[in-house]
């Protein structure tokens, strides 16, 4: 065997050579293949070929590197932190990413972590200006001003530079060095754009708005690339109330470049941030018109549907997304996926929602989006549990995502774990001290505890930083007045009411808080002044005239809503209200008329049909309407209308069986018919507490939540059978919402001043429970909510 063998030997030591020089040839094809798909941006193959370098060799520090590099571009900060970490274990002296990990490390508010990182590269290289940037950063991080300064006053090579020390003698109220800094920086580096922008951001906080302006305007005539501080300068004439020359501005770029999907796109966002969702929805269907494959222009439309509660638009739009690309991997399909889930959520459909969202991290296990969906429809499912391991996915990558935040907190909340909820927002308040809906939400999980203090403390710290924060002022009234500090709570409700005279919220809680005192003439008068402010106001000329009338001034009443009718003849709400007034007036042909021209104008008008079946039952008239309303149906079956009529007539006379055999009969006719899924939804958790029929309304309600997800009615009844069967949590979160649309509905007061009881919060539940009871309508349960009241006193 030995004479055989040894000749072998030299022989398999040159194979083993040659494949090792073939390996090592490989690896690096690989990764200069990789570098140079970096160059070019395309970064999907690019990780491809660092990714098949290193499973050649597990070692190999520099596509560790590249790789991470690959994930920062993508915005993939864990992968790209990961791959960072590898490198240096692998080659500590990799000093760029050495600095990588820095930078991500102080994104993470690590700043002493990133100190150290900056001083290892800096003990090698100590003119290293990539390090001395992220020393002087972590310093400013850690408010140590001196120490930047000290740092970066002779090192002023870079623009980066400049920046930073200018921000460190800003915060050391030394206002007229900064400028300088900012002026010199701009004048040794034209072209870095965030010296500019420091410097209009120096300027606006000074107050000094034409300087800014200036500022923002030099930007624009040196940037190589104009369009996107262009849109700076328009959001900044809306931040200072210019919003013409805002618009004239948007007009000029997109006249500039009509087909541009990224302008187009980027006014139609400004515009949904100001409060113009229609001049976005304009924007982005004539851009689909010029680019009819533009899926980014689509998407913003689906998402600003969602925004107009336009849901089936907004479906019908994102489902048209997905069928541009058959690519499941396609960004853009993941971004519209993503839309549908969120979609679907919204309408309470939590299964189409999970399908969706389980699509996308089928594609991309690391999309933040729909892990924070996930964990919204853990929320909604009351899986408590789950959510929390989704919130802390996104928190983990996104670390300063207040939403996540909020949601992780209200995910402990339903595990009964309130020290974890309060543990969380107080932790998140640290890094952003001034986020006002940490500061609600904390506020809100305070008074859950009946640490009223605590509460109150949150909420004038909201208004501290936001004096028009309306929720803000309406949420502290309410907290004053449940714990009984009437005065406190009056002079917050009126604060209000001057800080933002062009709110109607806060003339109609003021209003409400004096008639739950018995001091009708004052409500009245803020009514009356709030009416004159807010003259299209539905809400305050609704309130008004239902003033009037229990004041027993019937001819202010129908004057005021005579007026509202003179200035909209085909406005049904302003038909309905006439109508109503001459009913209480007993102007009974008046009435009838006005009422019949409001169903003609909406057929399915509820308070509409509710008032001609009040009309009929003070003239003693249901024998005739009922008979009337049955040969409706029988002669034209399709007719929801007459249903809807007829199940209210019922309704009306406590005749619930009757009323519900009505409501099953128009299901059967018209399954979506959301009126009657509704009202049938109602009846039945009001009629039983069999969990089986009570199973079925939970059905029935979400039914009808998905055909109309905004109705103040609907979200009522959800958060009702919600309550009826034991899940108070999630009917005061339906229940709260509906009040959110409809503040003053009797019904509504009534549901949530329950939830409040049975949850324990009395004082907030005894506040509930009298204005619930404040007006004279009969509305189903009354007499409970009287009992509870009176057990409350």
């Amino acid at each position: 065997m030995k004479k055989f063998f040894l000749p072998l030997m030299p022989f398999l030591l040159l194979m083993l050579l040659t494949a090792c020089s073939s390996m090592e040839q490989k690896k690096a094809k690989f990764h200069t293949k990789g570098k140079a798909l970096y160059e070019q941006g395309d970064y999907k193959r690019a990780r491809l070929e660092f990714k098949n370098a290193i499973q050649i060799d597990p070692r190999f520090a520099e596509a560790f590197h590249m790789l991470g590099m690959v994930e920062l571009k993508e915005g993939n900060f864990r992968p790209a932190y990961a791959a960072f970490s590898k490198a240096v274990q692998l080659n500590p002296e990799l000093w760029e990413a050495q600095i990588r990990l820095g930078n991500l490390l102080l994104a993470g508010r690590k700043h002493e972590e990133a100190l150290e990182k900056a001083n290892l590269v800096l003990a090698a290289q100590p003119e290293n200006e990539e390090a001395i940037l992220l020393k002087g950063s972590a310093y400013l991080a850690a408010h140590q001003f001196k120490a930047v300064i000290d740092l970066l006053q002779q090192r002023l090579s870079k623009p980066e530079a400049f920046l930073l020390l200018a921000a460190a003698v800003a915060r050391s109220d030394d206002a007229g060095r900064a400028e300088k800094l900012l002026l010199n920086g701009i004048e040794a580096h034209p072209h870095y754009a965030p010296l500019h922008l420091g410097l209009a951001q120096f300027y606006a906080r000074a107050e000094r708005l034409d300087e800014a302006e200036a500022a923002l305007q030099r930007l624009i005539s040196v940037a190589y690339e104009k369009m996107p501080y262009q849109f700076m300068l328009a959001k900044f004439y809306w931040d200072i109330k210019r919003a013409q020359a805002a618009e004239d501005l948007i007009g000029k770029i997109l006249d500039a470049d009509p087909q541009n999907k990224e302008a187009r796109t980027a006014a139609a966002r400004l515009y949904l941030d100001n409060q113009v969702p229609q001049k976005a929805i304009d924007l982005l269907e004539n851009g689909i018109v010029l680019n009819p494959k533009a899926p980014e222009l689509r998407i913003l439309l689906g998402e600003t549907y969602l925004k107009i509660r336009q849901t089936q638009k907004a479906i019908q739009t994102l489902e048209g997304c997905l069928k541009l690309n058959s690519d499941p991997a396609d960004v853009n399909i993941i971004a519209a996926k993503n839309a549908l889930a969120r979609v679907y959520l919204f309408l309470r459909q939590t299964e189409k929602a999970q399908h969706y969202v389980e699509e996308v991290l089928k594609e991309k296990p690391g999309s933040i989006d729909a892990h924070f969906v996930k964990g919204r429809i853990g929320l909604a499912r009351g899986d408590g549990d789950g959510a929390i391991t989704e919130f802390r996915s996104v928190l983990s990558e996104k670390p300063d995502f207040i939403p996540a935040h909020v949601g992780l907190a209200k995910a402990h909340l339903t595990r009964k774990e309130v020290e974890l909820a309060l543990m969380t927002l107080k932790n998140a308040l640290k890094n952003h001290p001034q986020d006002k809906d940490l500061r609600n939400e904390l506020a809100r999980v305070f008074a859950l505890q009946h640490d009223y203090a605590a509460a109150e403390e949150q909420l004038q710290k909201v208004l501290e930083s936001d004096r028009e924060n309306i929720a803000a002022y309406i949420n502290l009234g309410d907290l004053l007045a449940a714990r009984g500090n009437v005065k406190p709570a009056e002079a917050i409700y009126r604060t209000a009411v001057e800080k933002l005279p062009e709110n109607p919220l806060g003339y109609s809680r003021l209003s409400q808080f004096y008639e739950g005192r018995d001091k009708g003439a004052q409500a009245l008068a803020v009514l009356e002044q709030g009416h004159r402010r807010n003259p299209a106001s539905q809400l305050l000329i609704k309130t008004l005239v239902q003033a009037y009338i229990r004041a027993g001034q019937y001819d202010q009443a129908l004057s005021a809503a005579q007026a509202a009718f003179q200035k909209s003849s085909e406005d049904a709400f302003a038909c309905n209200l006439l109508g109503y007034v001459h009913m209480v007036r007993k102007e009974y042909a008046a009435a009838e008329k006005m009422i019949r021209r409001t169903i003609d104008l909406e057929p399915l008008s509820a308070a509409a049909h509710n008032n001609l079946i009040r009309l009929y039952l003070l003239q003693g008239k249901k024998d005739e309407a009922v008979a009337q309303l049955q040969e409706t149906i029988f002669s034209k079956p399709d007719d929801g209308a007459a249903y809807l009529a007829l199940g209210l007539l019922y309704q009306a006379e406590h005749n619930f069986p009757k009323a519900m055999e009505v409501y099953r009969s128009a299901l059967m006719k018209q399954s979506e018919f959301h009126f009657a899924a509704n009202n049938l939804a109602f009846l039945i958790c009001e009629s039983s507490a069999d969990r089986k029929q009570l199973q079925e309304a939970l059905s029935l309600a979400k039914r009808a939540l998905a055909l109309r997800p905004d109705d103040p009615a609907v979200l009522d009844t959800l958060g009702w059978v919600q309550y009826k069967m034991g899940h108070h949590e999630e009917a005061l979160e339906l229940i709260g919402q509906a009040l959110e649309v409809a503040p003053e509905a009797d019904i509504i007061l009534y549901h949530m001043g329950m939830a409040l009881f049975k949850t324990g919060r009395t004082e907030d539940a005894r506040e509930n429970l009298k204005k619930a009871l404040s007006g004279r309508a009969d509305f189903i349960g009354r007499p409970e909510a009287e009992a509870v009241l009176k057990s409350l006193l």
